[in-house]
């Protein structure tokens, strides 16, 4: 390495560093680039042995000790992983990872990780994570995780908790407690003391300061301070608010809220809701809802206030709850009541009192509900009320208009429903008070009998039919009278044929039905219901397509086609198998017999039905057979016959019974009685009586039952009987697992037996001296195999001589292996795990937290005996082993990596100091001073530029601003007086709050000015070309003595004329008429302009105050785009607020805009804002 060095430029840092001899410098600052290549070729970090870096003072030794660190700044110190600190003695005595600290003296004494502090002296004695500080000395002493401070001073003096927010100087400090929010100069200093409080938040200037509980929120200034609500109080205060005690009340305006102690109450509006006892109230408007109370006790009764002595010397309201007044005097003076309007009054439970000055007082609510003339009262749905709706008052009544049609029963009508009723309601005949004797219906007049026109009567009752009646018939009283005569039933049903009766006397009048295509039906009540099918007899029914039904009764089922059959073994084919429909003489239960039926012709084609007589000669030919016996199947027996009793059973032999279903019997006396038996030989015996009792299934060590097959028996092969048992001879060796074994096979078993229980055979062997002693498996269900291996634990595996296995869940394998921590694994010859079971811990760098099942040892660290895991595969989850290989891998990786990043940090770095990067960049020569913000809280910008007065900004080359909150924008400006702007090259700003575009003898127009409004708004030359001037002199000069009207074109009428104060002021008729009257007039309507001035003024000004209260911050959510909407009131002066906030994916910036309106006009705002590191 060449230690040999030079000294030049350090742009960043604004001093002289040591660089490597090769390193050219070219003018002051042209070795910059050359020294941090230098110094990144040297090391991992900016700051390292051999004082490469060296400050203006002359004192060396930055030091970055932490992997992946960086130290800039004279005796600055990075001693954290991935630390970053720049600024003289920065991060000095800090320890902790991923932390970035800029500005003199900032991060010093820390303890935490991933945090940001930006600001001479921030961040002192911090402890904690993921906090960021901004601001001159802001954050020390601060305890806690996930804390936002930004302001100087922010956040200080013993602050505790995470979670907080603090934005403002002095904000926050003394905060004991998490998920507070500060905003505003010295907002929230002390909230909760040594208590604690969460969950507060506190917007304006000292607000919320001393609060001593949670849920607080403070708005405005001084609000909120020394809250005492207990519990989660959520106290929503303006500084205009005295004395709130209760929990989650709010209150918005002069006076508003005073003296209330109840629960959950909303008021808004001058001395809104004072005096409220009860609970869940929303009053809205000057005096809604109140007895208004002012501080020296006076009391002033508002009408209608329940309990008010209006003797004004006590308040008595009572509690009452849950009740909403919108409007100046509203009152809504019962539980649950509403009152909207001016002077609306609503008293009685749950009324509501619509406009102003309604009342809803519940009057009425006794009267009996209207029922119609002829309706029962259980017909009228919601007959009482238990409340009621008023809009209007006696005598002051209101209409409800843009009424939508009722759906419910209890919905409300509007008029064109009673109009659509009343076009659909039959009435009678004439006018009112006409007899009632006549109805006609509406619809088109019928000349055809009602053919076509007239009115159907539908859903019409039956009526009386006797002599004597006067009701209406329906159209089913007239259909038992003349049965169908449409053409459509005709169609269905059939056609009447000549010469075809029934006899229907004493029957129900019923008729024939040909229902389906093709079908015919004959008989009373016969019906043909599918195609082509008939029917023929009284109920007869033909319901399959091509099918006859004959006889009184008889009914048809499909067909069974049968085209083959199997008999004594033989199978046979039939002619006709395939049917197209059947022919029925009866029905199930209701049988016939076809006789006289001639006999048919018998050959394989034939399809003729066959007689009797046909039938008796086949019987006689069977009998033959029976008595003489079949070939190859004979009988020597004068005992009884054998008898197949069971379904599809078989039984062969003398007396031998198959009455089991599906059962074999063969052998004389063999009997089955069991279902799917079989019993072979005399006097054989298949009860099928053990059918149900599961197969024997041997049990494993552990006595789990062993899987086998065919535990289910569905019958049983019996060869013989109690105490006549047979020998099943000459059985082959089973084959499949359902096969009967032979005797050779079961021998060949019990010799495998035999070996495995000396350790001579199987898939475990041993070989063990003769006095070797045996495993004991003691624990329940566990396992232990070789000389004196013992588990003793539950479910524990000893394998190996004096292996030992003692916890629940342990294994060890090897001789001598050691197993003694539960679920723990022991592998290989004198392994022991040491005794460590399942363990709770964070993973070392992966900070990930771990529950183990158990430990697994391949050696023993007691005595330093261990083993190499080889021919490992490269893992794949986040829980699998790693090979050298990926460990290789992943440690070159993360050189690489690191080293690009530096790299590109430090281009970085070169790149914003010499402007030519970030979001403000600029354009130099190359020996150009740096900027100098040396004033308070001040900014400057571009090369030479100085702000030096406190609170000012300078942006542009050699701009200066050195008067307090001054302002100079562009190259050369100059604000050097207080609260003055100068705007462009050059400008100068002397005078004290002014904005100045110029200097002397450097003037500049400013153009394209929209015309002035307000007092105070600027004009534009279209604005003065109305006004009246002075004349103008032949030379071109102003005539101050002359004032020319009518554009010198002829005399002008001066109208409105004031009246005159000086002599020479022009004086009007009135002046001359009254005098010191006039005078006085004159002076009462200028102080009313100039009070209605004001007004106007103080209008915007609160209108400007709501808006601001409305324009909330959207939340910062990664990756999204997120939105806030607020409504602010203040001084009777209402605005809303929407706020959109865009957030990078990684959330390394964010933009957000909004936009407020209000009486006072539109406002919006634009801000970013972003992390560095």
């Amino acid at each position: 390495m060449n230690k040999s060095y030079r000294s030049i430029w350090n742009e960043a840092l604004g001093a002289w560093v040591a660089a490597s001899e090769a390193v050219k410098s070219q003018g002051k600052r042209s070795g910059s680039i050359a020294l941090i290549a230098t110094t990144l070729a040297m090391g991992s970090s900016l700051a390292m042995a051999g004082d490469v870096v060296q400050t203006t003072g002359g004192t060396l030794g930055a030091t970055a000790t932490g992997t992946s660190a960086i130290a800039l700044g004279n005796n600055a110190q990075a001693a954290g992983t991935s630390m970053t600190a720049i600024g003289g003695s920065a991060g000095t005595g800090t320890t902790g990872q991923d932390i970035v600290v800029i500005g003199n003296g900032a991060g010093q004494n820390m303890n935490g990780a991933y945090i940001t502090v930006i600001g001479n002296g921030a961040g002192t004695k911090m402890q904690g994570q993921y906090n960021s500080v901004l601001g001159y000395l802001s954050g020390q002493d601060v305890t806690g995780d996930s804390n936002t401070l930004l302001g100087g001073y922010a956040a200080g003096n013993g602050t505790k908790g995470s979670l907080n927010t603090s934005l403002g100087s002095f904000s926050g400090q003394g905060v004991v407690g998490d998920r507070n929010t500060n905003v505003g100069t010295r907002a929230g200093q002390n909230w909760a003391g040594a208590a604690g409080g969460n969950d507060n938040t506190a917007v304006g200037y000292r607000a919320g300061q001393n609060a001593s509980s949670s849920g607080n929120t403070a708005l405005g200034d001084a609000a909120g301070n020394y809250v005492t609500g207990g519990g989660k109080a959520y106290q929503l205060t303006t500084a205009e608010g005295w004395t709130m005690n209760g929990v989650f009340n709010n209150a918005f305006g002069a006076g508003a809220g005073q003296f209330v102690s109840g629960a959950d109450n909303s008021a808004m509006g001058t001395n809104a809701g004072v005096g409220v006892t009860g609970s869940g109230n929303v009053a809205v408007g000057k005096n809604a809802g109140s007895a208004t109370i002012t501080p020296g006790g006076t009391v002033v009764c508002v009408p209608l206030v329940d309990g008010c002595n209006q003797a004004g010397t006590k308040v008595g309201t009572l509690a009452i709850n849950d009740t909403v007044a919108f409007g100046t005097n509203a009152l809504a003076n019962s539980d649950k009541a509403v009152a909207i309007g001016a002077n609306s009054s609503a008293t009685g439970v749950g009324n509501i009192a619509l406009g102003s000055n309604s009342i809803a007082n519940g009057a009425t609510l006794g009267t009996a509900a209207f029922v119609p003339t002829g309706s029962l009262i259980t017909a009228i749905k919601a007959p009482t009320a238990t409340s009621e709706i008023s809009i209007g008052t006696a005598g002051a009544e209101r209409r409800i208009t843009n009424v939508a049609a009722g759906g419910a029963d209890t919905d409300g009508v509007n008029v064109s429903q009673l109009k659509a009723l009343d076009d659909r309601t039959v009435k009678y005949d004439g006018s009112l008070g006409d007899p009632k004797n006549t109805v006609t219906l509406a619809g088109a007049t019928s000349a055809d009998g009602g053919l076509t026109g007239g009115t159907k009567i539908t859903n019409l009752s039956q009526g009386a039919v006797n002599a004597t009646s006067t009701d209406a018939i329906n159209g089913a009283q007239l259909f038992q009278i003349t049965g169908p005569v449409d053409n459509t039933y005709i169609t269905n049903n059939g056609k009447g044929v000549r010469y075809v009766r029934t006899n229907d006397t004493g029957l129900a009048l019923d008729d024939a039905h040909a229902q389906a295509v093709g079908s015919s039906a004959l008989g009373y009540n016969a019906t043909a219901s599918a195609a082509n099918a008939v029917a023929i007899g009284r109920g007869a029914t033909a319901s399959i397509a091509d099918s006859v039904a004959l006889g009184s009764n008889a009914t048809t089922t499909a067909a069974v086609n049968t085209a083959s059959a199997t008999i004594g073994g033989t199978p046979y084919n039939f002619a006709g198998g395939t049917s197209v429909g059947v022919v029925s003489v009866g029905a199930l239960g209701s049988t016939r017999q076809i006789q006289n039926v001639s006999a048919g012709q018998l050959s394989m084609t034939s399809t003729d039905a066959v007689n009797g007589s046909q039938l008796n000669a086949t019987n006689l030919a069977v009998n033959n057979l029976f008595n003489g016996g079949t070939k190859y199947f004979h009988a020597n027996s004068v005992l009884a016959d054998s008898q197949a009793i069971g379904a599809e059973s078989v039984a062969a032999g003398p007396r031998a019974v198959a009455s089991g279903k599906n059962s074999v019997a063969i052998g004389s006396n063999a009997n089955v009685t069991g279902d799917n038996s079989i019993a072979l030989g005399n006097d054989s015996v298949a009860t099928g009586a053990t059918i149900a009792k599961t197969g024997w299934q041997p049990l494993s060590a552990t006595g789990v039952a062993l899987p086998i097959v065919g535990t289910t028996a569905i019958g049983e092969v019996s060869v013989g009987s109690a105490g006549k048992e047979r020998r099943i001879t000459n059985l082959a060796a089973g084959a499949d697992d359902t096969d009967a074994v032979n005797l050779s096979q079961l021998k060949a078993v019990d010799g495998k037996i035999v070996n495995i229980s000396n350790g001579a055979a199987g898939m475990f062997q041993v070989s063990q001296d003769y006095n070797s002693p045996p495993p004991l498996p003691t624990g329940t269900k566990s396992v232990a195999g070789g000389a004196n291996a013992k588990a003793s634990g539950n479910s524990a595996m000893a394998l190996g001589n004096d292996s030992t296995a003692s916890s629940t869940g342990s294994t060890a394998v090897g001789n001598g292996a050691t197993s003694s921590g539960a679920g723990s694994v022991a592998l290989g010859q004198g392994a022991n795990d040491g005794g460590r079971g399942a363990e709770s811990y964070t993973g070392k760098y992966s900070n990930a937290v771990n529950n183990t099942v158990g430990t697994v040892s391949v050696g023993n660290a007691a005595t330093g005996e261990t083993r190499t895991i080889s021919n490992v595969a490269d893992g794949k989850l986040a829980t699998d082993a790693v090979n050298l290989r990926q460990l290789d891998g992943a440690v070159k990786e993360a050189n690489t990596y690191t080293d690009g990043r530096i790299t590109e940090i430090a281009g970085d770095i070169t790149n914003i100091n010499n402007g030519a990067k970030g979001m403000f960049q600029v354009s130099q020569d190359t020996n150009t001073p740096p900027p100098s913000p040396t004033g308070l809280n001040s900014a400057a910008g571009g090369a030479g530029s100085v702000a030096s007065g406190n609170n000012s900004t300078a942006v542009g080359n050699s701009s200066t601003a050195s008067g307090v909150n001054s302002t100079a924008l562009g190259n050369g400006a100059s604000a050097t007086a207080a609260n003055s702007v100068a705007l462009g090259m050059g400008s100068v700003a002397d005078r004290a709050n002014s904005v100045s575009v110029g200097s002397v003898g450097n003037e500049r127009q400013i153009t394209n000015v929209k015309a002035g409004v307000a007092d105070t708004d600027g004009v534009n030359v279209s604005q003065l070309k109305g006004t009246v001037k002075y004349d103008t002199n032949v030379d071109g000069s102003t005539n101050y003595n002359g004032v020319t009207l009518g554009n010198n074109t002829g005399p002008v009428s001066v109208h409105n004329v004031a009246p005159g104060v000086a002599g020479t002021d022009a004086v009007n008729v009135n002046q001359l008429n009254a005098g010191v009257a006039s005078a006085n007039a004159y002076t009462n309507q200028q102080v009313a302009a100039v009070q209605g001035q004001i007004d106007g003024v103080a209008k915007k000004a609160y209108a400007g105050a709501a808006a601001a209260m409305a324009m909330e911050s959207a939340p910062y959510v990664a990756g999204k785009l997120t939105y806030s909407a607020g409504l602010g009131y203040y001084q009777q002066q209402t605005a809303a607020a929407v706020t959109l906030r865009r957030t990078a994916d990684n959330g390394r910036w964010s933009i957000t805009g909004g936009v407020s309106v209000s009486s006072g006009g539109v406002g919006a705002r634009v801000g970013i804002s972003g992390v560095f590191n």
